[in-house]
């Protein structure tokens, strides 16, 4: 069976200040698969297939 992140979990990403950031799952993924997740601040992160945040999901601007 395919290991899923259901919503409301929380997951690491990477960011280029802090290293790791807590980000909570909005939407049913697997690995390997692009998601939105959302920091503890209440911003929404597009991460790709590869698990990397590439800015912030909701604004199209690059994470800080």
């Amino acid at each position: 069976s395919v290991v899923k992140f259901e919503p409301g979990s929380w997951v690491w990403i990477e960011d280029e200040i802090e290293r790791y950031l807590p980000a909570k799952v909005l939407k049913s993924f697997a690995p390997g698969e692009a998601t939105t997740v959302e920091t503890e601040d209440g911003e929404a992160y597009y991460v790709d297939r590869m698990g990397r945040a590439l800015g912030n999901g909701l604004q199209g601007t690059e994470a800080h």
